[in-house]
């Protein structure tokens, strides 16, 4: 079903993945600048020495894959909600519902990240950090499908995981290994294997995630309406006391 969304909306969702790439290359100008400036430039160039220059691509690819969580994800998963609403799957669309969700997007999105970041400093918090990684994974689709707020996104993202736990693990560990290392991975061959420029490396990276996330942001809107279906018909059965065969 995914790759029949992804072949029959191909197009629009290429569009928003068009719009991404310039401004990944904007990104990659602020980087340099901000390269240029001590004492940023003494570090930049400790790491332009290879193979420490392997390391610097991966880094990248990695702020990069969060950017396109924010950006490409979000405005795919819009443009999938108005598709489930019986309308065309329209980018501009889609970039205008984005705009309008951006602020509550970001905000619940980081304030995640904040906390699973406070959990992983410890050796005793890391099984609870994984544990509120993939209940809270589901925070955009929850905003976009459900229309919930910063401080009911992460709820309505945990309560479709709970119950599905393990389910939505190996969905969640599969998706975040495909957008964590095609990209740097592809990043990292070219740097040892050519003497492309690093800025011309990180612009083949940009043109993978754009080619990559909008079927991740495909199999995770399936995942969460699926996810969400499961969690009514629990909520059914418990009221009923009737189980389903």
């Amino acid at each position: 079903l995914a790759i029949h969304l992804y072949r029959r909306h191909a197009r629009g969702m290429l569009t928003l993945t068009a719009i991404y790439v310039p401004l990944g290359v904007l990104a990659l100008v602020a980087q340099d600048a901000l390269n240029s400036v001590s004492p940023f430039s003494n570090v930049v160039d400790f790491f332009d020495a290879r193979p420490a220059g392997v390391f610097l691509g991966l880094l990248y690819g990695s702020i990069e894959s969060l950017a396109a969580v924010v950006f490409i994800v979000s405005a795919v998963t819009v443009g999938l909600a108005d598709v489930d609403r019986g309308l065309d799957f329209s980018p501009w669309r889609a970039l205008r519902g984005l705009y309008r969700n951006l602020g509550v997007l970001t905000l619940a999105r980081l304030r995640a990240l904040g906390i699973v970041a406070v959990l992983s400093l410890t050796i005793v918090g890391i099984p609870f950090a994984i544990r509120q990684t993939v209940r809270w994974y589901f925070i955009e689709q929850s905003i976009i499908f459900d229309r919930a707020g910063r401080a009911e996104a992460p709820a309505r993202s945990a309560a479709a995981v709970d119950g599905e736990w393990w389910r939505s693990f190996f969905i969640v560990a599969a998706m975040s290994v495909l957008v964590a290392l095609a990209g740097p991975v592809i990043a990292a061959a070219l740097i040892l294997a050519t003497s492309l420029p690093l800025e011309l490396v990180n612009i083949v990276n940009s043109i993978v995630y754009a080619l990559l996330i909008p079927f991740v942001a495909i199999v995770l809107a399936l995942t969460y309406l699926d996810l969400e279906s499961r969690r009514h018909l629990r909520e059914w059965e418990a009221a009923t006391h009737r189980p389903t065969s």
